[in-house]
């Protein structure tokens, strides 16, 4: 598939993943080169094509074979260039900051629009050569012609010579009056063959002139559109040579200061990075201290009062023990003696019950 200016416009690259990249995938960028050098490749495999018909017409033309092979020498030329395209690797188009995107699609912009200048002009210097071509098969067939014509004319030429013959050849017989109709007929058949001559020297000389009219007209115009092909070719392919310098330099000192720039960028973020990964490093080390110092403080601080709040409320449960202790003992003796007088008393109502008992059962007793 042939590539177009609007293939090379509308391109577009996908920017790399990852921290740090920049610019384009460097694969696709390639990818695209390989592209374009194909193309290239295939407009020199024409321009050989067109040089080879140049130089087939002028070997039809009777013209040197040596300038076939300037042409030759030419077009290597011009493709000894095309094949060292590849030089422009686009190793920096990954480290290409995207603020250049503009200034590279309008580099992109421009080489289109010069290749579809180049591709006009070769259209045009085509065309041209085709007429040509045709010109010169034109004039080949009138010439063709011609020499039919000449070759008719000494045809009747010789005709009329072998007629003459014939009649002088006949035996003269008859007397006088057959010898002077001889002589008549002889002279008759000079007169013939004279003017036979005549008109045969007139298409002779008539065919030369024209066919020579006609190859010098032909030769003129063939040279005068060869030439302005091959004038036109070689502005052509030293356009394009210079052209193509001027990409090459270019673009070298665009990847040379892409490079540059882009080393300078990562060394730089690798020494930003580092004093950052530093200070970091050193702003956790200091706050991890911190944090220890603080922490082990209060852990400190913790445990103290904890031991502290931990004796006094043993102190506090201890006395309250001894309170308790000293409350069970009185409650004991209080019991102890409650349970005294309470045996007494139980004791002293037994008594009396007994006593009452025995008043009543001698009372009834009496009774």
């Amino acid at each position: 598939m042939a590539l177009t200016p609007e293939d090379v416009v509308k391109k577009e690259f996908t920017k790399p993943k990852g921290f740090g990249k920049s610019g384009y995938d460097e694969i696709q960028v390639d990818d695209f080169l390989d592209e374009i050098v194909v193309e290239l490749r295939r407009l020199n495999a024409e321009n050989e094509d067109l040089a080879a018909q140049l130089a087939d017409c002028r070997r039809a033309s009777g013209k040197p074979a040596n300038l076939g092979k300037t042409d030759a020498a030419s077009t290597v030329s011009a493709e000894a260039p095309t094949q060292a395209t590849p030089v422009l690797t686009p190793a920096a188009s990954a480290e290409k900051p995207s603020a250049d995107d503009s200034a590279v699609r309008e580099r992109i912009a421009d080489a289109e629009r010069e290749l579809k200048d180049v591709e006009g002009r070769l259209k045009s210097a085509r065309e041209e050569l085709a007429k040509a071509q045709q010109d010169t098969k034109t004039e080949q067939s009138k010439l063709a012609e011609l020499k039919s014509q000449v070759a008719k004319a000494e045809s009747d030429l010789k005709a009329a010579q072998d007629g003459a013959a014939a009649a002088a050849a006949q035996p003269a017989a008859g007397g006088e009056a057959h010898a002077l109709a001889g002589a008549g007929a002889a002279g008759g058949a000079a007169g013939v063959i004279a003017l036979a001559q005549k008109l045969h020297d007139e298409h002779v000389r008539e065919g030369e002139t024209t066919r020579d009219k006609l190859i010098r007209d032909a030769q003129a115009h063939h040279d005068k559109v060869v030439g302005e092909a091959t004038a036109k070719r070689d502005d052509l392919l030293k356009t394009g040579q210079s052209k193509y310098d001027e990409f090459v330099s270019t673009g070298q000192a665009k990847h040379d200061d892409l490079v540059k720039t882009g080393q300078a960028k990562h060394d730089d973020l690798v020494k930003t990075g580092q004093a950052k990964h530093d200070e970091l490093v050193k702003t956790g080390q200091s706050r991890h201290d911190e944090l220890i110092n603080t922490g082990q403080t209060q852990h400190d601080d913790l445990v103290r009062t904890a031991n502290e709040e931990r004796t006094s409320v043993l102190t506090d449960l201890t006395n309250q023990r001894d309170g308790l202790n000293t409350k069970i003992e009185s409650l004991k003796g209080f019991e102890s003696d409650y349970r005294s007088k309470l045996r007494g008393y139980i004791e002293g109502q037994l008594e009396q019950l007994k006593s009452v008992g025995l008043d009543d059962v001698k009372s009834d007793t009496h009774q």
